[in-house]
């Protein structure tokens, strides 16, 4: 079964209207390209928490490329450029990897009848929800600030869903993908922080 998240519908209208009324801000344009992969991919919500995991994270890699494609396009910083560059490698990489893993699962079909399934899918849809919101609510006019902020946002959102999942799932192959996953969000933290303090 999938629905959207509680916000993701609140959240296309305001992003809308904001982007109606003034479409020349950066902010609103970083918003809706970070936001719109989240939001127009249903939240997904089954039997396998492993798949729910996987296709609920996708849409955050796919929201990785977009925006950093875009702030290639504006960006005069090196070090924000090479770090785009990074990310839409990786990101691309990961995509290939979470849709053959998911075929996978589909074939061994683990049921987790154990697992609390509206207690995980509330707490997964809560961190997308808050990712998102949080986002929305970036105030900063210099285009290179609020793309980092809001860049490790979405980092943070990861590494959350990402230590969530390794509480419930039995699946080893997705463990190890969801420790590399919080490995290099980290990293990337640390390198986007950096960034950011030297441009403050």
């Amino acid at each position: 079964m999938k629905s959207f998240t509680k916000i993701s519908l609140v959240l296309l209208t305001v992003i809308g209207l904001s982007s109606c009324a003034n479409n020349s801000t950066y902010n609103s344009d970083i918003i809706e390209i970070m936001n719109k992969p989240i939001i127009e991919n249903a939240f997904s919500q089954g039997a396998n928490i492993d798949i729910d995991y996987m296709s609920n994270i996708r849409p955050i890699h796919v929201s990785t490329i977009d925006s950093c494609s875009y702030q290639l396009k504006i960006t005069k910083n090196e070090e924000i450029k090479a770090l785009c560059d990074k990310l839409i490698k990786r990101a691309q990489k990961k995509l290939g990897t979470i849709d053959e893993t998911i075929k996978e699962l589909k074939v061994i079909n683990t049921t987790y009848k154990d697992v609390d399934k509206i207690e995980f899918e509330n707490h997964m849809s809560s961190i997308l929800d808050k990712m998102m919101l949080d986002i929305v609510q970036v105030k900063e006019e210099d285009k290179d600030k609020a793309f980092l902020k809001a860049l490790i946002i979405e980092f943070k959102a990861t590494i959350e869903m990402s230590k969530y999942v390794l509480t419930e799932s039995k699946n080893t192959y997705v463990q190890n993908l969801a420790l590399r996953a919080i490995q290099h969000k980290e990293e990337e933290i640390k390198i986007a922080s950096s960034i950011l303090e030297s441009i403050q």
